[in-house]
């Protein structure tokens, strides 16, 4: 499916220790998105500065859309998987953090057509925390 244009998330951080408090709010979407952490010993970290590639899109994509196929072949519905790992409207979430690493968080779309398996629907906007 083609990405959604215009939808964008406010995201805020804040860290006390190894907790953060991410908060986050959607624009122009009032559907479903995906909050995914990212530790700089993972995949889709990136340097800040360096040039954010579309291949970690991609990456991104394919792990959310992977996990979703993989709970609705054992017995998830769509809209079950939706509302077990995914957000709607202005949330605030708390996470614990692995010390001595540095994390992006990033928030995009997603939405399932005709009760297909859920996809990326926008591009991700991202922060560091």
């Amino acid at each position: 499916p083609n990405m959604i244009e215009n939808v964008s998330f406010t995201i805020t951080s804040q860290v006390n220790n190894n907790m953060a408090t991410i908060s986050i709010t959607p624009h122009n979407w009032d559907g479903y998105y995906s909050v995914q952490l990212a530790a700089n010993n993972t995949l889709y970290y990136i340097e800040p500065g360096s040039n954010l590639v579309d291949g970690i899109y991609k990456n991104l994509a394919s792990y959310f859309y992977d996990n979703a196929r993989k709970a609705i072949a054992n017995g998830f519905s769509v809209e079950q998987f939706l509302k077990a790992n995914c957000y709607t409207g202005n949330k605030q979430i708390n996470v614990t953090l692995e010390a001595g690493r540095k994390y992006m968080v990033y928030v995009f779309a997603v939405a399932s057509e005709d009760g297909a398996i859920p996809v990326m629907r926008s591009t991700p906007t991202y922060i560091y925390l």
